[in-house]
């Protein structure tokens, strides 16, 4: 089927969202010229020709391409004159970039960039980032594959700050796991931060409910602001979701952004989370603790810890410390599906090259998921603790 431009069904997607941001209801027009278009009536692929801030400049551009799922090829067409735009979402574009945009009130609004029109990043397919593997969830009814004990997506950390709760952005930001709860959800940590709902601290919240592209919904919900409006931010699946990879999610309910850190990204991936210890709830951030056997020659080294920070796109938690005069690095990682605490594998690396870099397992006997507990004895550290260390070696726990 030979399309040009956008699809109907898209294109009224991408309208409700506008109209939303812009405050009028679906359906509504407002009479302000011949043509009596209302807000997300009109729109029409872009191409930027200068970027500035939030108000770009730009060509319409006519685009053809086979509406074929996962082997769509585009073609531009440029239409004269150039006009400005002013971008709804903020995320970073560039010269050249093509983007959709929409007419209300005289002027034009960035709605979203064509990142999946004509591109080779699989994005029309609803890939993004992260990998793909088996799941191990079988209870949820909505889906027809095996989901993902854990899930996981970033949002950037900017500075902010909503009235009366300092720390509710910090919290809401960054780094966000969310593990299986019932059925067809998945619940994110207590956002401490934050004030209480329903007497409760909120959470992100993602629920399955099929596998059609808008079907599923990643959510927070926090107090009312002090006016009474809802505060809610919103993320659904643009593409038809698969259950054990990764998908693309974007913002929808702009309207409804908590005021002081609104800044949130119009899209974002949701790839597979930690795949050991569900029953852990494994956080950011783990600590690495090294000791050293009684009448070691790398005394230097006792006691000291690691603080070891999670990586999203290769599902792993990487450390960099001092090991007496080098450097210490450590990858903790577990690539077993649903896998136990004995799963888990530690790469030790050397940037100085002091010492063998090696992966070790932890004792399969005394490792435990709940509470964390990894310990890997003997480890190598020939010639990394002084010229007399030769054949000496320490052992390292991690716990959360």
């Amino acid at each position: 089927m030979k399309g040009f431009g956008f699809d109907k069904a898209s294109a009224e997607k991408i309208a409700k969202v506008v109209r939303g941001a812009l405050g009028a209801a679906g359906g509504v027009k407002s009479h302000r010229r011949a043509d009596v278009s209302g807000p997300g009536n009109h729109l029409a692929i872009a191409q930027l020709t200068d970027v500035a801030g939030n108000t770009h400049k730009f060509k319409f551009v006519v685009a053809s391409y086979e509406e074929d799922v996962g082997d769509q090829v585009t073609d531009f067409q440029e239409v004269e004159d150039e006009y400005y735009a002013h971008d709804l979402c903020g995320d970073p574009l560039l010269v050249g970039d093509h983007v959709w945009v929409v007419d209300h009130n005289n002027q034009w609004f960035i709605v979203e960039k064509c990142g999946g029109i004509g591109s080779t990043e699989g994005t029309d397919a609803g890939g993004c980032c992260g990998g793909c593997s088996n799941g191990t969830i079988t209870g949820c009814a909505d889906s027809t594959k095996d989901c993902h004990n854990a899930y996981q997506f970033e949002i950037p950390e900017r500075a902010g700050e909503i009235e009366g709760q300092v720390d509710c952005c910090g919290d809401i930001q960054g780094i966000q796991i969310l593990y299986h709860d019932t059925d067809c959800t998945w619940k994110g940590r207590d956002l401490g931060g934050c004030d209480d709902v329903d007497g409760a601290p909120p959470h992100w919240s993602f629920v399955l409910t099929g596998e059609e592209p808008w079907d599923n919904s990643l959510t927070l919900s926090l107090a009312d602001d002090p006016s009474g409006t809802p505060v809610h931010i919103e993320y659904r699946n643009p593409y038809p979701y698969c259950c054990n990879c990764e998908n693309k999610f974007v913002l929808v309910c702009p309207d409804q952004l908590p005021a002081g850190c609104e800044a949130f990204p119009c899209e974002l991936c949701l790839v597979p989370g930690p795949k050991c210890c569900a029953e852990t709830k494994m956080t950011v951030s783990l600590t690495a603790t090294i000791s050293v056997p009684l009448g070691s020659q790398c005394g230097c080294a006792d006691g000291q810890t690691l603080h070891l920070a999670y990586r999203p796109t290769t599902q792993d938690w990487l450390g960099v410390g001092v090991f007496c005069d080098e450097y210490i690095e450590l990858t903790l990682s577990c690539e077993v599906d649903g896998g136990r605490a004995a799963d888990f594998r530690l790469d030790v690396r050397w940037p100085g090259a002091c010492g063998p870099d090696q992966t070790y397992s932890p004792d399969s006997t005394t490792s435990t998921c709940l509470p964390l507990y990894l310990p890997f004895e003997s480890i190598d550290v020939s010639g990394c603790c002084g010229v007399t260390s030769s054949g000496q070696d320490v052992n390292i726990v991690i716990t959360i």
